[in-house]
């Protein structure tokens, strides 16, 4: 990299001139800072050297690494799933396990493509020195080149069906889904924390403990990363001994997801009437009016979950309040519509509000479906379909169900914690939701799977002691619904 020209055509683009790999002279590298649109932000590189004609494309993303890693687990039984589009970043990892076959981390560089793509680029690479290893050693030549036979192959349909692992510990990769928004049966999305030595290797900073040993131990509490301004919110909420936090405003610095710049969260425990404690947290950007909030819910894990079913009938019962938690998924059978918990986070709404959420997070999690990603470039029929017409016309019925125009309906939230809750018309005085004729509440006991992901089967309660004093565990009875909800009395949860 030796000089920077700042005289393109495009003010966007940032041209540097940068070393050719295949002449060894100089060549042209172009730079664009874009953004997915309802995906994330990246850097398109482009390089060109006019000596020889070599060029080369690559994309690497701009903006955070995310809270967790992502693992999609996709099953490919058709020829039209290798038209499935991936982002993959440089972090992530590829396999496939019936090829007993994997594409390590920054082996193929940040790109968007397809399966298709991913298989033949795989087989390309392999290809490369294939004649040097069949003149060095013959008997390992003959190996890679069934390899390679295997992968042209799995990239032309002939070995269907088979399975797709991309594991970005990132959390920047990303399946197309093409049948959204209804779910995919073929695409499994896990998200899970990184261990200590995945965050090493993305360019984490160790945690304090971990450079005092001078290693990393997966295994040792003390090496895993954690944000320090949000542990001390939590020492300073939780500790119930001193009772500060609650019914007060703690705030604690942190960035503008949108612009970047520095701003606040504030956060407070409070309790809502009849109902139990929760935890409210607001963010507002001064500087580009960005605004956020989510509701957790506190006090202890419950015995069983809940199922809240509301059958909505007329345009007042769009205005009950609702309080879903991070634990809840939430479906909609009239619209054969699930979403699974944690996909909108905690909120504190209404009905009407709850259903906006639902679009704006369809959008944001579906970038194939918007923009000129609707267009399939790549379909091999030459048909280029827009994936966008099936989308529009599911969004259509949501804004329908929003605005009163589909009634009834029935809404269902489902919460393995028991901290979601839909409340009573605000015309019914009444007030127990159990008399609600609307409303159904139920019970279940917790699969094993949703004890599995809440960590409950890890927690070890049996001769836990403090000092020389046995601690009792107690297990909160769930409490069924507000009969009437105030509006809280600290400023930054208004408006």
């Amino acid at each position: 990299m030796e000089q920077q020209n700042d005289t393109s055509d495009d003010p966007d683009v940032t041209e540097i001139e940068s070393l050719c790999m295949n002449c060894e002279k100089n060549g042209i590298t172009r730079l664009l800072l874009t953004k997915v649109p309802y995906f994330r932000e990246l850097i398109l590189m482009s390089f060109y050297c006019d000596e020889c004609g070599f060029q080369n494309n690559e994309v690497q993303f701009g903006g955070e690494i995310q809270e967790k890693g992502c693992k999609h687990t996709v099953t490919l039984t058709k020829p039209e799933d290798l038209n499935r589009q991936v982002i993959k970043s440089d972090f992530a990892t590829i396999t496939f396990p019936e090829l007993d076959f994997e594409i390590p981390a920054k082996t193929q560089r940040g790109e968007i493509t397809t399966v298709e793509g991913i298989l033949s680029t795989a087989a390309k690479h392999l290809g490369q020195e294939q004649a040097y290893r069949m003149e060095v050693a013959p008997e390992v030549g003959m190996q890679v080149a069934e390899v390679i036979a295997k992968l042209a192959r799995y990239a032309s349909g002939d070995c269907l069906p088979f399975t797709l692992i991309l594991d970005d510990p990132a959390g920047n990769s990303f399946v197309e889904n093409p049948q959204a928004p209804v779910r995919d049966p073929q695409l499994v999305v896990d998200h899970y924390r990184r261990l200590p030595s995945q965050d090493l290797a993305i360019g984490l900073q160790p945690t304090q403990q971990a450079l005092e040993d001078g290693f990393i131990d997966d295994k040792k509490p003390e090496h895993q990363a954690r944000s320090e301004g949000v542990v001390g919110a939590e020492g300073l909420i939780f500790d119930s001994s001193a009772d500060v936090g609650r019914k007060e405003v703690i705030a604690f610095p942190e960035n503008c997801c949108h612009c970047g710049t520095p701003g606040q969260t504030n956060m407070c425990v409070t309790d809502i009437p009849h109902f139990k404690e929760v935890i409210i947290m607001a963010f507002d950007c001064g500087n580009c009016g960005f605004k956020s909030n989510e509701v957790k819910g506190g006090g202890a894990i419950p015995p069983r979950g809940c199922k809240t079913t509301l059958r909505a009938e007329s345009e007042k019962d769009l205005q009950r309040d609702v309080l879903k938690s991070d634990s809840a998924g939430i479906s909609i059978p009239e619209l054969e519509m699930e979403m699974e918990a944690g996909s909108l986070g905690g909120l504190y709404t209404s009905v009407e509000g709850l259903l906006v959420k639902m679009r704006e997070n369809l959008l944001e999690g579906n970038p194939f479906t918007r923009g000129d990603s609707a267009v399939q470039h790549h379909d091999t029929s030459g048909n280029q379909q827009r994936a966008r017409g099936e989308m529009d016309r599911f969004l259509q019925k949501l804004e329908d169900v929003k605005n009163g125009k589909v009634l009834p309906f029935t809404l269902e939230v489902k919460d393995p914690l028991a901290n979601s809750f839909i409340g009573p018309r605000r015309d019914d005085t009444r007030g127990n939701i159990r008399d609600d004729p609307l409303i159904q509440v139920e019970e279940y006991e917790r699969s094993f799977q949703e004890n599995e992901d809440l960590g409950l089967h890890d927690i070890n309660t049996e001769n836990y002691a403090v000092g020389s004093s046995q601690v009792e565990v107690e297990v909160e009875q769930p409490v069924v619904g507000p009969t009437e909800v105030a509006d809280h009395p600290h400023h930054f949860t208004k408006g």
